[in-house]
């Protein structure tokens, strides 16, 4: 061989501590270079960092949780950067990644022709100013399978992507995906009619629920701008807070006095002791939801409804005549600040027309039973028992020709507008999302293929099944 050229770079490594590489490059009688197969056992080619310090910052902050700084503190003879470690401990993902893949796959795709079976949930995970991580998940196991950063949610690198992990893992017999085109027709361009794919219920629910909320939601949100409602009750808030912080002399009473002891408490401090409470009572309306999101939780509503209950608890006592003559003006200020909020017309119209909506909402929901469970609605697959199927699409099937007859008969025009909403998404998604849901005996049928739901289960970007170990 001959000598190509001669290079020199600093290594770091945990056994032999900082030292220079002196590397002859060769070229054999093929023309091919030949690095030095010491240099490639200890460093990655090009790099600075050995495979032994990459491997100690990983295990020391996925494993043992530490800081960068208590690393770099065991590693302070080295005198590593923060960002290089950082970089480090990427690296360990990525190498372990590649090297889990090596082992893991192949044994995945035994266990998966043994067990007969296999669902896939397939999804792209989006976050504001990021690339989409498209990822599979085992809908039996919870197995992130793998996982790609792909510029956007199109036909073309889905299909690399499932063809991918179909060499891998096996063809799988069905498939969960959002309503999205590109999910549909990569998975005929890769599977044809072999392998069934439905569309995802939570998906099509909350599409439906995201136009039927759209009109009345703008409309009440732009009229609580324009009436200045929260600016109003911020105000009032910050005022009566001062106030009582200059006036009341002692902060226990009125916790005493809700303990039934005999204490006196003046009555200007009482009325602004409530005023305060109804104003955080109103201000905690996220807690009427079941941390589903939007369109699941309509919050706008919930603000909404807690400011008509809280007119329609004061209203009656102010009515009171002593009540009233002792109460300060700020709580009469408060009460006709929500009246002339509740009262304006076009406060009226938005909130009936949401209210509408929101039952349509709610009985779709009920007919497709897929309503909040758990402490973590969003993460559930939300899976049913055949026998279960047959009693959703009949529900569904009704509630459609109800609404279809409903939007041909309505006089209202805004209600014949959501009825339509409802009954167009039914027809469109139908054969991908109802009808096919009835081809399994004796298995449950997962119907959520959230993008949440993987990722709690995958690391995106993670290309392989290694980030359930590593959780």
């Amino acid at each position: 061989m001959h000598v190509q050229k001669t290079t020199s770079r600093q290594v770091v490594t945990r056994e032999l501590n900082c030292f220079s590489a002196v590397e002859v490059v060769r070229k054999t009688s093929d023309h091919q270079l030949r690095h030095s197969p010491l240099l490639d056992r200890l460093v990655p080619k090009g790099g600075k960092y050995g495979y032994d310090l990459i491997a100690h910052v990983g295990v020391q902050t996925f494993l043992e949780g530490r800081t960068l700084g208590d690393i770099a503190a065991d590693l302070r003879p080295q005198r590593i950067p923060f960002s290089s470690l950082h970089d480090l401990g990427m690296k360990f993902l990525y190498y372990f990644g590649h090297l889990h893949q090596q082992y893991a796959a192949p044994q995945l795709r035994d266990w998966f022709q043994q067990r007969a079976w296999s669902t896939w949930l397939i999804d792209a995970t989006v976050e504001p100013g990021t690339p989409a991580y498209f990822g599979v998940l085992d809908a039996e196991s919870g197995l992130c399978l793998k996982a790609w950063k792909i510029a956007t949610e199109n036909t073309d690198d889905i299909v690399l992507c499932l063809r991918e992990a179909t060499e891998q893992f096996g063809k799988p017999n069905e498939l969960l995906h959002d309503l999205g085109d590109a999910m549909a027709n990569a998975c005929e361009a890769v599977w044809g009619a072999a392998v069934v794919h439905r569309a995802c219920h939570f998906h099509l629910l909350r599409d439906i629920g995201e136009d039927l909320y759209a009109k009345p939601q703008a409309a009440l949100r732009e009229l609580i701008r324009k009436l200045k409602l929260q600016p109003r009750l911020k105000e009032q808030r910050r005022g009566q807070s001062l106030w009582l912080r200059d006036h009341v002399k002692d902060p226990t009473s009125l916790v005493r006095l809700l303990q039934e002891e005999a204490v006196e408490v003046p009555a200007d401090v009482l009325g602004r002791e409530l005023v305060v409470a109804v104003h955080q009572w109103i201000l905690d309306y996220p807690s009427d939801g079941h941390r589903q999101g939007y369109p699941f939780d309509p919050y706008l509503l919930y603000l909404h409804r807690r400011v008509n209950r809280a007119a329609t608890i004061l209203e009656p006592l102010l009515d009171g005549t002593a009540v009233h003559h002792r109460m300060p003006q700020v709580l009469g200020n408060l009460l006709k600040m929500l009246q002339d909020y509740l009262n304006d017309e076009r406060v009226i119209k938005a909130a009936g027309e949401f209210e509408h909506a929101w039952q349509l909402f709610t009985r779709l929901r009920t007919a497709m039973q897929l309503s909040s469970q758990g402490g973590s609605p969003l993460h559930n697959p939300y899976p049913l028992e055949a026998e279960q199927n047959a009693a959703i699409r009949h529900s569904l099937e009704a509630l459609r020709e109800e609404f279809r007859s409903q939007a041909d008969n309505c006089t209202e025009p805004s209600d014949a507008r959501q009825y339509e909403i409802i009954v167009k998404h039914l027809d469109r998604y139908w054969g991908s999302s109802v009808s096919k849901c009835e081809h399994r005996e004796k298995r449950q049928v997962p119907r959520s293929c959230s993008e949440r739901l993987l990722r709690l289960h995958g690391t995106p970007g993670l290309p392989t099944p290694a980030a359930r170990l590593l959780a």
